[in-house]
């Protein structure tokens, strides 16, 4: 059996190269490269916000990293091509068959890395099938393809034998030996190539140890504790903590930073170059995400009118909510905000998102965003309607702010990368 992460890989590397003349079509890499493209912006929401430079276009260490090859192949890809079809379809057309690759890709690595009983494989269930759709996808792939836009032979080689050796490891293991599924990620190699590598670093760079040292360094692996104190630090070892924990920041001028009624004058900023335009986030995301904070701030509520007032059922969203969207991504836990709640988060999103194209960054931009979002609709039942609303607001400012500043650091480090220059000896 071969090392499936590996096979991941090596898909990814070779898509990558020169893409794949599947008998659905021709899946390009341009596809994949204009999703991250059309949603590459720090200050808006992002669809796939997992995708990074790293992922499409990978140096030859990234190109080594197993997880930026399985978040390629996954359903958040997917999501984000079907978001953005009209966009990519302008310079790329015919994009079906590279999500129907994408796809087949992402339930079978779903299929090979399960790692609880719940997602295990088990006999006749969903997951074998898709074992089988892969096996008649290669052998449909390689009569219509031929050599050219196939998989590398001892690619396509490897994915089969790993596929037949699960499904007949299956098949023995429930009927002869009594168990009732298999995890799947117990098979990959992975366990094995990081052992082997702490063994050639023990001593030094080593990558041939003898037998007698590598006898003694597992010997020490075996009950050596990963867990030590700093040595040489000025600290007492097991008191190491922060000094503001975040509980103590927000309570920072909490009275201050939360009044609803009037912006403050230390909010306003001047726009650089009069002619920026002020970006905004797509409503059908604002209103996903109004979903994510009814969930952090609306359920926890103990008043029921305040959740009756905020929340609607799947099938009662009113027809001029963008909530397609939500809809078509909804596996069962997803929640609906009525149209109070959205119309609350969508003028702080745009408020917000109108701050970071114009705000300088400094130490206090959080608490000086906070006091330029004025006045904002109220959601809630009279009697929690301002605390209720303050708590959205303060919540939803310090999570968009929290990412928007992340996005901003992915942003320079794949700058500084960029300006880095190959050392030559």
């Amino acid at each position: 059996m071969s090392d499936f992460p590996h096979l991941v890989k090596c898909v990814r590397n070779l898509m990558m190269k020169h893409g794949f003349n599947t008998h659905e079509g021709r899946a390009h890499w341009e596809h994949v490269s204009s999703t991250w493209k059309c949603d590459n912006n720090s200050v808006t929401f992002k669809v796939a916000h997992k995708l990074t430079r790293a992922h499409i276009f990978p140096d030859g260490f990234q190109k080594m990293r197993v997880d930026l090859a399985f978040q390629v192949f996954s359903p958040l890809v997917v999501r984000a091509m079907s978001f953005y079809e009209e966009k990519i379809e302008a310079q790329y057309p015919n994009l079906r068959p590279t999500k129907v690759f994408i796809t087949l890709m992402a339930d079978l690595i779903e299929v090979m890395t399960s790692r609880f009983p719940a997602q295990a494989l088990r006999p006749g269930s969903e997951k074998a099938v898709v074992l089988d759709r892969v096996l008649q996808f290669l052998d449909a792939w390689e009569l219509h393809a031929g050599r050219l836009g196939f998989l590398s032979t001892s690619t396509a080689e490897g994915l089969r034998v790993s596929l037949h050796a699960t499904k007949d490891l299956l098949k023995y293991l429930t009927e002869k030996v009594g168990f009732s599924f298999l995890m799947t990620c117990r098979l990959s190699q992975d366990c094995l190539e990081r052992c082997f590598g702490i063994v050639r670093q023990s001593c030094g760079a080593n990558d041939h140890p003898t037998p007698a040292q590598f006898i003694v360094i597992m010997r020490c692996l075996a009950f050596y504790g990963l867990a030590r104190s700093p040595v040489g630090g000025n600290v007492a070892p097991d008191m190491l903590e922060s000094l503001l924990s975040m509980e103590e920041a927000l309570q920072v001028d909490d009275e201050e930073a939360c009044h609803l009624e009037e912006p403050s004058a230390s909010a306003e900023v001047v726009v650089d170059h009069l002619a920026y335009v002020t970006q905004h986030s797509d409503a059908r995301l604002v209103y996903y995400v109004a979903g994510y904070v009814a969930r952090k701030r609306i359920l926890p509520s103990s008043c029921e009118l305040c959740k009756s007032l905020c929340l609607v059922s799947k099938e009662d969203v009113p027809s001029n909510l963008p909530a397609e969207t939500c809809i078509e991504w909804d596996l069962g836990g997803l929640l609906y905000p009525s149209e109070p709640l959205y119309r609350l988060i969508q003028t702080l999103e745009d408020k917000l998102t109108s701050a970071f194209s114009k705000v300088k960054l400094h130490a206090k931009v959080v608490k000086e965003i906070v006091h330029g979002i004025g006045r904002v609709p109220s959601v809630g039942c009279s009697e929690h309607s301002l605390d209720l609303t303050q708590t959205i607001v303060k919540f939803y400012a310090m999570t968009r702010v929290h990412f928007f500043l992340k996005g901003k650091n992915q942003t320079e480090n794949e700058k500084k990368c960029k300006r880095k220059k190959p050392c030559v000896l």
